[in-house]
């Protein structure tokens, strides 16, 4: 089950189209025209510093880089929620992020996943991913 009592993303300039392709229901990394580097929402280049990044729709697929099982709610909006799985994934594209890990049965890092959109409740949508195989 989708953990939708969330409090929504402030997102800011620089994370703003992220989230908007999220509500549009796209996933999208930042590609460095200048070195071919991915990444998520940042001013410039990690490896080569430029400046010349743009936003490309992602695969949605990625692997299980870390994982916890949260067994206790430290916010009271999730108490319901426990136990819930929540993950480092790194995506085909090399960005990492920290989501929740959908569905039942065994996590195990290296599991692959595959990314589902998850509507808040206030309307604000954020990335989940599910494993298979």
């Amino acid at each position: 089950m989708a953990l939708t009592n969330l409090p929504s993303p402030e997102p800011d300039e620089v994370s703003a189209a992220f989230f908007e392709g999220l509500n549009a229901g796209v996933l999208k990394v930042q590609h460095c025209t200048a070195c071919g580097t991915c990444d998520l929402a940042r001013l410039y280049c990690g490896d080569c510093g430029s400046e010349a990044l743009e936003w490309r729709p992602a695969s949605g697929r990625g692997q299980i880089h870390a994982f916890v099982v949260m067994r206790m709610a430290y916010d009271p909006a999730l108490a319901g929620e426990i136990p819930y799985v929540s993950g480092v994934v790194e995506l085909e594209e090399g960005p990492r992020l920290f989501a929740q890990i959908l569905g039942p049965g065994a996590v195990e890092v290296g599991q692959p996943v595959t990314l589902e959109f998850i509507r808040l409740a206030d309307g604000a949508v954020v990335p989940g991913f599910r494993p298979y195989g």
